[in-house]
């Protein structure tokens, strides 16, 4: 597997913007050269080759100025930028002898495709081009190039091809081998990278990876990049989101991180906002009575919102983390137990039954034996920093218990049910689920550190995913 990329950068991309050169072209908050980087740093990628032309010494200079990359970053020159993409290729022929991930610099797309396109065996005289067999998902077929499959096999490719049955996604896994195919073509005076690839096609070393509907797009025009940033932002839902994060907070939440991505303002910032918002719901619920408990319910609706702001804009800036992650988790938690705690002190004030009272107060401290039981597990196994990674076991039950179980567990589906309860004026029930989920929570977590013997009829398939819940509501 290579960790080798070599990126064109070349063209002025007139048709985009006229300004500025077009790899500085601002898609989300990011360059398009930026982007490129940080999508191939993310999926592992240690060093990437850019051959820049037009304004190469402007791009070089803001990429290099406006962001720190772990990547490292070899700068390579065509001169004659201004003809076939196939020269810009040429560029690297000195500095890479071996396998290679070809790109463009104005295709974005989702990192986790690369790795399928290193998948599998590889000729190391042929190369492999990922291939979009949707059609009708893309959003200028005119203008993409077309390619002709038959039995993996690339029969032909050119722009104005008329028979295919996919196209062109501009990645990919290439040798020097491509690099004497352009020049072969070359002979005939045609220099583009799809008269090379042909030229391999014709000896059937081409072979075609199906991108199998994973998200990418070309961004040649302004319609391209508005419908790149539509592509970008659907992608940030998760599909185990609730019914009411799917219908109310993940669309406000969204709207919310596109604004937020074109500001300075980061990922650990609406975090820490978020925890001060939630604080103030329990602060609030602390006073007790219908208006204390109904603003404390609205104020952590808001918070579930906004729960889903920081982890988006994460994606959309690069900036995920094992550190930011433990701060959303422990954040979360905090206003958790904080909200819970709030609700049982409003309880007393407002002379409710002590029942709810010391229902909620036990929540509590089994909410906190649950939170340290679980970080404990995470520490220990060394996984992400986000309770939701972890696995709980609870798929082999019945499945339409389990279910029931996993949407209790969903953050949306509680903060809208506390909002209902406190404009009802029955918040004080809150505290029946609130202790026994959590206290059923904590006996679960209890299984990580003394694990119970399995029955051979529930053995855990290792491939089934299972849901994931929210580790202390």
């Amino acid at each position: 597997m290579t960790t080798n990329v070599l990126i064109l950068a070349a063209g002025n991309g007139k048709r985009l913007i006229d300004s500025k050169p077009k790899p500085l072209y601002q898609l989300l908050g990011l360059p398009l050269l930026t982007r490129t980087l940080l999508s191939f740093e993310e999926a592992k990628f240690t060093d990437a080759y850019i051959v820049l032309g037009y304004e190469a010494d402007t791009i070089k200079e803001s990429i290099e100025k406006n962001h720190r990359f772990k990547i490292k970053r070899h700068w390579l020159k065509n001169e004659s930028w201004h003809k076939e993409n196939g020269i810009s290729v040429l560029s690297a022929e000195d500095v890479l002898d071996g396998p290679f991930v070809l790109a463009m610099c104005d295709h974005i797309f989702d990192p986790d495709i690369i790795s399928t396109l290193q998948q599998g065996s590889y000729n190391p005289q042929g190369i492999k081009l990922l291939v979009d067999y949707d059609l009708q998902g893309i959003f200028d077929e005119n203008d993409a190039t077309k390619v002709k499959v038959s039995h993996g096999r690339i029969l032909k490719i050119h722009k104005n091809l008329l028979d295919y049955n996919a196209v062109d996604t501009g990645f990919f896994l290439a040798n020097p081998s491509l690099f004497q195919a352009i020049k072969q073509a070359g002979i005939g005076h045609k220099w583009s990278l799809s008269d090379g690839v042909q030229k391999l096609a014709d000896k059937g070393l081409v072979e075609a990876v199906d991108i199998k509907r994973r998200m990418w797009h070309d961004v040649d025009t302004q319609k391209e990049a508005r419908n790149a940033e539509k592509k970008i932002m659907a992608s940030l839902g998760k599909p185990d989101d609730g019914p009411v994060a799917r219908v109310l907070n993940r669309p406000l939440s969204k709207a919310l991180s596109r604004f937020l991505v074109k500001t300075g303002i980061g990922p650990n910032l609406v975090t820490l906002f978020n925890l001060v918002l939630g604080l103030a719901a329990a602060f609030t619920a602390s006073f007790g009575g219908y208006f204390p408990f109904l603003t404390a319910a609205v104020l952590f609706q808001l918070n579930s919102i906004i729960d889903g702001t920081d982890g988006e804009l994460a994606r959309l800036k690069f900036q995920v983390s094992r550190s930011g992650q433990w701060f959303d988790t422990i954040a979360d938690n905090i206003v958790y137990i904080a909200l819970l705690l709030g609700i049982a002190l409003g309880i007393k004030k407002a002379s409710l039954p002590m029942f709810f009272f010391h229902l909620g107060i036990g929540g509590v401290l089994f909410g906190i034996a649950a939170a340290l039981s679980l970080y404990v597990y995470l520490l220990r196994t060394k996984k992400s920093g986000s309770l939701l990674e972890v696995k709980y076991g609870y798929e082999h039950w019945n499945s339409r218990l389990s279910r029931m179980i996993y949407y209790l567990g969903k953050r949306d589906i509680w903060a809208a049910g506390l909002l209902l309860l406190a404009l009802t004026g029955w918040i004080h029930l809150a505290t029946f689920y609130f202790f026994f989920y959590i206290f059923g929570l904590f006996l679960i977590s209890l299984k990580f550190h003394f694990p119970v013997p399995k029955k051979s009829s529930l053995k855990r398939d290792e491939k089934s995913l299972s849901p994931s819940i929210d580790p202390v509501p």
